[in-house]
């Protein structure tokens, strides 16, 4: 993938995650940048991504969409999305198409919370790498939000133990 159009991706998924936190509700993303994070080599022009359909207005969801540049690609969008349960959205900035699922399957359910999951099955998955790379996300974005909604993540998945950074200990006190 050329250079640039990697940087537009990236500017793309970065303004979709921020969206897509600012709506409060769980997501992932899907399709072939999902693919890509997996490490298959593989070309894509647009990012998809599932969103919990029962969480969410579509209106509301617009909305936190709108505030990172993210616009409805046709008209009538959230119409459109109450037949089809899909957004078709545009990122202004880098002209790269979005298309949001709104999940309501008990699969998709079960998809997003096993997003977490992934975490617990790959014991031995990089977490400095992940964190560098979301904390220079975040930095970028002014968003320092994103990598404390990971270092949550990250306990929740490890079952309440500390990602890979030790807690500091607090001194007991001595009872007389």
């Amino acid at each position: 993938m050329p250079r640039r159009d990697r940087h537009l991706l990236e500017d793309a998924l970065e303004a979709l995650a921020l969206g897509l936190a600012d709506a409060g509700a769980p997501w992932m993303v899907i399709g072939g940048i999902a693919v890509i994070a997996h490490g298959v080599r593989r070309f894509t022009t647009d990012i998809d991504a599932a969103v919990r359909g029962d969480a969410v207005s579509i209106d509301g969801l617009l909305g936190s969409l709108a505030r990172r540049k993210i616009a409805p690609r046709i008209a009538d969008a959230g119409e459109f999305a109450q037949e089809n349960l899909v957004l078709l959205l545009r990122h202004e900035p880098s002209g790269v198409d979005l298309d949001v699922s709104l999940a309501w399957t008990a699969f998709e359910h079960d998809a997003l919370r096993a997003a977490e999951t992934l975490l617990v099955l790959h014991p031995n998955i990089d977490l400095a790498r992940i964190r560098a790379r979301i904390a220079e996300l975040a930095a970028l974005a002014e968003a320092p939000e994103l990598l404390d909604a990971f270092e949550r993540t990250a306990v929740r998945a490890r079952g309440g133990a500390s990602s890979t950074t030790p807690t500091p200990r607090r001194k007991r006190s001595r009872r007389h």
